[in-house]
């Protein structure tokens, strides 16, 4: 068996790897490899989230109650438009 000197390296290991161009033997094109997907989705604490539940629902309810005030000004105009043309 040679032995190899360790003054004379077989091969740096610092040295890249030259990047493959043109096409693979299938005939396909080499590409880059691509990072996981990995949305930043539902990393919010619960504090924040619960404090923005709370001020949608304040909003909901609201939005409810103007809602409801319209309603009965339309029952209040739509009886009154109703006892007019009866006159």
């Amino acid at each position: 068996m040679p032995v190899v000197p360790a003054s004379t390296p077989a091969a740096p290991l610092s040295a890249k790897i030259p990047q493959v161009t043109g096409q693979k033997k299938n005939g396909k094109n080499w590409h880059e490899n691509k990072a996981a997907f990995r949305p930043l989705a539902g990393q919010t604490s619960y504090a924040k989230r619960a404090a923005k539940q709370k001020q949608e629902a304040e909003v909901k309810k609201m939005e409810k109650e103007m809602k409801e005030e319209k309603e009965q000004e339309r029952q209040v105009c739509f009886s009154l438009e109703s006892c007019l043309s009866n006159a």
